[in-house]
């Protein structure tokens, strides 16, 4: 794993993201990352470019996702990220994978080219919101009802899916959510005993990942209580949502009424095997 992160730093270096070892090491958990299908390439023993790739099931189809393609910006130009990409290809095939899927900066064109070439199509936009926690506004309003706000068990994660309006991303989706299950925070709203609204949030690199409530229950505040109580014990200095597809009604002027700001957008592409 050493060499994994040294390289990933080497080659995301000056990126528009900031990534800690922390937070990378969760991120390859929850996105499925499988060494059986990635590759690198090496220079005497240092890895110089990259493609790691995630395993799962999207859509009730076998899938493999990107958790990371990169090059060290001293070795870009030699076609190093194409080569790997076929191997991964011809890996992903042997093992009966359908589907292969990415997101990519919206601005970051040569990546997107690259993908474009090797029969990518964009199949999404996304926006991603963040906001400094401290910086939560929270009108202080009451939740209309009878609600208890408290934690719920992993196993109740996959009730949640009903109260989203899209199909959440790889990295937002169910498989995800349960592969980083350990490192999750999950708070749910509750009616006469029933989840009808839930925040997972991770604490330590501020990533809300679901924050959804029942359609026959929204308006009432729960959203706010729950993001309120998940932000309330972060130890991050940021709270980011990512993934929201750009034609979403609901999310976008919620996030933004709770002080969020729009901040990257990204393209999800996918490829038929």
């Amino acid at each position: 794993m050493e060499t994994i992160l040294s390289g990933f730093e080497d080659a995301f270096s000056g990126y528009a993201v900031d990534f800690d070892r922390r937070e990378l090491i969760d991120m390859f958990q929850r996105r499925g990352f499988d060494p059986e299908v990635s590759f690198g390439a090496f220079d005497d023993g240092t890895l110089v470019s990259f493609i790691l790739t995630g395993l799962g099931r999207y859509d009730g189809i076998p899938t493999a996702y990107d958790c990371a393609t990169g090059t060290n910006p001293a070795y870009r130009g030699q076609r190093l990220a194409a080569t790997l990409f076929d191997s991964v290809v011809a890996r992903l095939q042997e093992r009966g994978i359908r589907q292969y899927l990415l997101e990519v900066l919206s601005e970051n064109d040569s990546a997107i080219e690259l993908y474009r070439r090797k029969g990518f199509t964009v199949a999404a936009e996304y926006d991603c919101f963040r906001i400094v926690s401290g910086d939560l506004v929270c009108s202080g309003k009451e939740i209309e009802g009878d609600f208890e706000i408290r934690r719920f068990e992993t196993e109740s994660l996959g009730a949640t899916e009903t109260f989203c309006d899209f199909s959440p991303s790889w990295q937002n989706s169910l498989g995800s959510l349960m592969r980083g299950a350990a490192g999750l925070s999950r708070w749910g709203a509750y009616v006469s005993g029933n989840l009808i609204g839930c925040c997972v949030h991770d604490p330590v690199t501020g990533d809300v990942a679901r924050i959804a409530v029942a359609p026959g229950f929204r308006r009432r505040g729960i959203a706010s209580a729950l993001m309120k109580k998940a932000l309330s014990e972060s130890v991050s200095a940021t709270a980011k949502v990512l993934n929201i597809p750009v034609s979403d009604k609901t999310l976008h002027p919620f996030l933004t009424s709770l002080g969020f700001c729009l901040g990257l957008s990204q393209y999800g592409m996918s490829l038929q095997l």
